[in-house]
Parts: structure tokens; C-alpha cells; sequence
């Protein structure tokens, strides 16, 4: 496995080097996104070989195979940022426009934040009283059957809004990166309030896992 994590670390320099000899924004947009998805596909791949294969080999091999399909959707998403960069007139409109975006996913966020809590609070009352009511063995079975179920819709949904709030926070991270002056200041400040959202959104979906496992039916 260390040879692996090696191989893992090489793959990526190797692509990220690739990335420092870009003549254009654009094009380095590209790059850096070549690199990122190859990094992260290798790990992957690598993990999957390990847990597949069992052996340094299937490792490495799906290492390579990651880092190949990673760099392959990485150049695709850093390209969909390139382009909508070019649409701006300048660094300041597209970072306004960041701005705007992380503003918009920080409300949104805060609002399914409040929306889940109240949500949490009665699921937890109604389980508790199912779990202590009379009813007969077979109608209390289906009552916590259709409960579960009812739960776990709602930490299917809450672990996809916290997938697209960390995505929002990476790519807004790596903006505030490249960016300095006023105007970064700001979008800073709306990347530590996201990172609030997400890690309150955090503790309720592990709430909602823990609920989930509770329920025996």
C-alpha cells in the first residue's frame, strides 16, 4: 500500500506539472482541472485495486486507470469553468459573480438548515412514540417500516444538499486562492459562513444516521 500511495503521489505531480506551463488563464483553468481529477481518481482507483485485488499490483493498477478517468472528467469540469470565465468582461465581474454564487448557496444552505431541524424534531417525537404505543406487534412493524423509510429520504436528501455545499465551498476556496484585494475579502467571508452552514449541516445528517439505525424494525 505505501508503494502504492507513492505511485499515487508521482501520477499526480506529474499532471499538476503539466498545469505551471499554461500560456493563458483559460488553458491553466483546464490544466489545474486535468490535475485535480486525476489526483482524486487515482486514490480512488487505488483504493478500489486494494479492495478488489487485494495485492500491490491491482493497486497500482487501478491507480493509473483512476488517475486516467479522473484527469479525463477534471479537464471536462475545469473546461466548463474556463468558458464561464471568458464570459466576464474581467477578474472583477467573475469574481462578483463568485461572490454572488457562494452568497446564494450560504442562503440556501442556512434555509435547509432551519427547514431540517424542524424536520429532525418531529421525526424524533413520532419515533419515540411509536416506539412506546400500543399497538399490536404487526401494526407497530409497519408503522416503523414506513417511518424508517420516511428518515432515510430525508438523509438521502440532506447528504446530497451537503455533497453540492462542500463542491460550492472547494471551487469557491480555490477562487478566493487566485484572488486578492476587497472584493476577495469578501468572498472569504462568505466562504467561512458556508463552512459554518456546512458543518451544522454536518452534525444534523449524522443525526439523521444515528435516528435511522435506531429504528428497529
Amino acid at each position: 500500500m505505501k508503494k502504492a500511495l507513492i505511485t499515487i503521489c508521482l501520477i499526480s505531480l506529474v499532471v499538476s506539472g503539466c498545469a505551471g506551463t499554461s500560456s493563458s488563464d483559460g488553458e491553466r483553468t483546464r490544466q489545474e482541472g486535468t490535475a485535480v481529477g486525476a489526483g482524486a481518481g487515482a486514490a480512488i482507483g487505488a483504493l478500489l485495486g486494494q479492495i478488489i485485488g487485494g495485492d500491490t499490483g491491482s493497486t497500482v493498477a487501478g491507480a493509473a486507470i483512476g488517475a486516467g478517468i479522473g484527469g479525463l472528467f477534471g479537464h471536462a469540469y475545469g473546461n466548463h469553468v474556463a468558458q464561464e470565465k471568458a464570459k466576464y468582461a474581467g477578474e472583477e465581474d467573475w469574481l462578483d459573480a463568485c461572490i454572488a454564487s457562494a452568497e446564494k448557496m450560504n442562503q440556501e444552505t442556512r434555509d435547509y438548515n432551519r427547514q431540517l431541524a424542524q424536520q429532525l424534531e418531529a421525526l424524533q417525537k413520532e419515533t419515540t412514540a411509536l416506539h412506546n404505543s400500543k399497538l399490536s406487534k404487526q401494526e407497530k412493524h409497519k408503522a416503523l417500516v414506513a417511518k424508517k423509510n420516511e428518515v432515510d429520504n430525508n438523509l438521502k436528501e440532506a447528504r446530497q444538499k451537503l455533497n453540492l455545499a462542500k463542491f460550492e465551498l472547494e471551487n469557491q476556496q480555490q477562487v478566493a486562492q487566485d484572488s486578492t484585494g476587497k472584493r476577495s475579502q469578501e468572498l472569504n467571508d462568505e466562504i467561512r459562513q458556508l463552512e459554518k452552514s456546512i458543518a451544522e449541516l454536518e452534525e444534523k445528517t449524522t443525526t439523521l444516521a444515528s435516528l435511522s439505525a435506531s429504528i428497529i424494525v
